[in-house]
């Protein structure tokens, strides 16, 4: 797929750049804008970034957008939409998190590793003045919190749904607290990969039973573990490698148990394939019209930005 709509794009956005009267052109000449993103133009700065990444990618599917000037014109509207209800709510712009945002989508670029897509951040453009633990409101992707901080649904000691400030993205270890009191409520932090928070009795992380171990609940077991219930009492085995017997996909390192017979890799691009029974590597997919594992579009294909 070729790059069409991008010199219409460029057209586009100068057009809406002149009615504005901003300096758009200028702040995105430079590999990194010493001055901070001005407020007025955080959607413009924002959309044409990412309308830019998404067409310089080969789409099958360009997140549902037709063209560049398509993808820049709704993604404008919506973010002006939702600055518009942060002004009103008298919430803080922080320019460096309009920065974020793009360093975001510039580092994802055209990957289609789902390990690559950022899941968190506690950077917002807008935010409100509220320390950790008050009660809060959310405004669209916003809050009343301060930075750093998103507003999350607890439960009170009354049993009601109660809205607070807690960290965006802290994640504890084992050992380290996860459950303490708060004021009203119960606050729960998440746990780092392959622990669980014991919410009812110590509050503290602990690592999910390994192999050898028996599993939690007789279901659960570490990232490197799967449980076998085929014993009395179910306990945890080491992941099978490949060419290992198996009966389900849960079994294997490779996660692919075809036909519940050994543990087999996902294949690579340009091996034969079988829509709906063989499974390709990650990145890539078995389409109906052509038997091979054929590259999946880029991630920022698949879905339209959101917000900032």
């Amino acid at each position: 797929m070729t790059r069409t709509g991008l010199p219409g794009l460029i057209t586009f956005v100068t057009w809406a750049r002149l009615l504005a009267a901003s300096s758009l052109a200028l702040l995105l000449s430079s590999c990194k804008e010493e001055e901070p993103a001005d407020e007025q133009q955080a959607s413009e700065i924002l959309a044409e970034a990412y309308c830019v990444q998404l067409f310089d990618c080969t789409c099958a599917d360009s997140a549902g957008f037709t063209s560049g000037e398509a993808c820049f014109a709704t993604l404008l509207q919506q973010l002006r939409d939702q600055q518009a209800d942060a002004i009103m709510a008298s919430l803080v712009y922080d320019a460096a998190c309009v920065e974020q945002a793009i360093d975001r989508i510039e580092t994802l670029a055209c990957s289609r590793g789902p390990a690559d897509l950022t899941t968190c951040h506690d950077c917002f453009v807008y935010h409100g003045l509220l320390p950790e633990t008050s009660q809060c409101t959310r405004v669209g992707p916003f809050s009343t919190c301060d930075q750093g901080l998103t507003c999350v649904t607890r439960q009170g000691y009354d049993g009601e749904p109660i809205d607070v400030c807690e960290p965006a993205c802290l994640r504890v270890g084992v050992g380290e607290i996860c459950a303490l009191g708060g004021p009203g409520y119960q606050r729960v932090f998440d746990c780092d990969e392959g622990a669980l928070c014991d919410v009812d009795v110590a509050g503290v992380c602990f690592a999910l039973p390994g192999p050898g171990m028996p599993c939690l609940d007789g279901v659960t077991c570490a990232p490197n573990a799967w449980c076998d219930s085929s014993v009395a009492t179910p306990i945890c085995a080491a992941l099978k490698q490949e060419g290992e017997g198996c009966t389900t996909d849960l079994e294997c390192a490779s996660t692919w148990c075809p036909s519940a017979v050994r543990c087999v890799e996902p294949f690579s691009e340009g091996t034969p394939c079988v829509t709906g029974e063989d499974r390709c590597d990650v990145g890539l997919f078995c389409p109906p019209d052509y038997p091979f594992c054929y590259p999946t579009d880029a991630i920022v294909c698949q879905s339209p930005l959101t917000g900032f």
